[in-house]
């Protein structure tokens, strides 16, 4: 029904994923979103310090304080 466009808002992309206005599609297993969403997280391009070195590096950007 995707492939021949008569559901509206969902269309299948050039990677073969399952997309609804743009947003790709998960199915609904606990396991692949986890798997996901740890590959997403622990990523060099998550962009993520960790809480006490943000604090170091941008704690005297924001007041002093904390996150």
């Amino acid at each position: 029904m995707v492939q021949n466009g008569t559901l509206e808002n969902f269309n299948i992309d050039e990677h073969d994923c399952m997309r609804f206005r743009n947003r790709i599609c998960v199915p609904n297993v606990s396991e692949l979103k986890e798997f996901i969403l740890r590959k997403a997280h622990d990523s060099p391009f998550a962009m993520h310090l960790g809480g006490k070195k943000c604090t170091v590096i941008y704690g005297n950007h924001i007041g002093g304080q904390g996150w």
